[in-house]
C-alpha cells in the first residue's frame, strides 16, 4: 500500500508541483522526500520476497552478461558467429530450463511466468535460427 501511496502522490502532485514552478526549490525537495521513501518501500517489499534458489545472484549475473555480450559480439563483428550465436542459444534454453520452467511449476497459474517462458524460448529458438543461418551460408558457400 505504501508503494502505491507514494507513487500516486508522486504522479498526482509532486510531479506536477514541479513541472508548474521548475525553479521553486521546495517543489523539488518535496519530490525528493517522497522518491525516498518511494524508493525505502519497494526495499521493504523486495527484501520480504521468498529467497531464489539460484546461489550467487551478482556471479551469474555477470557471467551471463558476458555471455551475452561476447555472443552480440560474435556475431557482429563476425568472429566464430555461428558459435557465438549457438552458445547464446544454448545459454538462453538453459535458462528456460532452470528459471522459467521451475517459476511456472512454483506458479502454474501466474501469468508472468507464462510471459516469461515463452518470451525465452522464442529468444531460444531466434538464436538457434540464426546459428543455422550462419550453417546455411557456410554450406551454400562451399558448393
Amino acid at each position: 500500500m505504501l508503494i502505491l501511496y507514494c507513487l500516486a502522490s508522486m504522479l498526482l502532485v509532486h510531479i506536477p508541483r514541479v513541472v508548474m514552478q521548475p525553479l521553486t526549490e521546495v517543489r523539488w525537495f518535496e519530490l525528493g522526500e517522497i522518491a525516498t521513501m518511494l524508493a525505502g518501500a519497494w526495499i521493504l517489499f523486495a527484501c520480504s520476497a521468498p529467497p531464489s534458489w539460484l546461489p550467487v545472484h551478482f556471479g551469474w549475473a555477470y557471467l551471463t552478461g558476458a555471455g551475452h555480450m561476447a555472443a552480440g559480439l560474435a556475431i557482429l563483428l563476425g568472429v566464430l558467429p555461428r558459435l557465438g550465436a549457438t552458445l547464446e542459444a544454448l545459454m538462453v534454453s538453459t535458462f528456460v530450463l532452470t528459471v522459467h520452467v521451475p517459476g511456472l511449476l512454483g506458479a502454474p497459474g501466474d501469468r508472468d511466468q507464462w510471459t516469461e517462458l515463452f518470451v525465452a524460448c522464442a529468444i531460444a529458438g531466434a538464436a538457434f535460427l540464426v546459428a543455422d543461418s550462419y550453417r546455411r551460408s557456410l554450406a551454400r558457400s562451399s558448393l
